[in-house]
């Protein structure tokens, strides 16, 4: 389809040179440059028309094929559930402390996965949060497939969710919009964390 563009091209500035030299009035020193800068810009057009119509069949941008995703996890394998739902990056729990403080907490889907992320007062917790009531290693939040839980771990200093208590080493389903309650006083609300 090149080829045919070229010649095309070719044989239009052929036909076009000597009408614009005929009616602009051949001058003494040679051929006007204005006509050849047109004639190049006329094939340089008809280059890049004749290239994208090659290409009009190609996807622009390579989609992982199933084989991909059979091979990176045998060949039952599905996608990870984390990203089936387009523009979720993780969740978000905001809201105030004792001291009326604004808190935001956010976690990725990546860092929710396995074994999640410990909320707690300590350095041991991978969020923290300053309260004194809540225990140094309070609870987990992560993802059980496409679930979001929170797990109580300290028979101290509860954790609820939407005011039920969560029991000590027990798991409680999350959504978004629910009130989870660190301790005594600081209730932090479930969000999305979009991109």
């Amino acid at each position: 389809m090149t080829r045919i563009t070229i010649s095309l091209a070719t044989v239009s500035f052929a036909a076009i040179a000597p009408q614009a030299h005929a009616a602009a009035g051949e001058t003494a020193g040679g051929s006007d440059p204005i006509i050849i800068v047109g004639g190049a810009v006329i094939i340089m057009l008809l280059l890049a028309v004749a290239y994208l119509l090659g290409r009009r069949d190609r996807p622009l941008i390579n989609q992982p094929t199933e084989k991909v995703v059979a091979d990176s996890g045998g060949s039952d394998a599905k996608p990870s559930p984390i990203y089936s739902k387009p523009g979720l990056k993780g969740y978000v729990l905001h809201g105030f402390d004792h001291n009326q403080a604004r808190v935001r907490l956010e976690f990725t889907l990546e860092e929710l996965q396995g074994d999640g992320c410990i909320i707690g007062r300590g350095h041991d917790a991978h969020k923290q949060l300053t309260d004194s009531r809540i225990s140094r290693v309070q609870a987990r939040l992560k993802l059980n497939g496409e679930q979001l839980e929170i797990e109580h771990l300290k028979e101290t200093n509860r954790t609820t969710v939407n005011g039920q208590e969560v029991p000590f080493r027990g798991q409680r389903n999350v959504q978004v919009g629910d009130k989870i309650k660190f301790g005594p006083q600081v209730e932090l609300r479930v969000a999305k964390l979009t991109s």
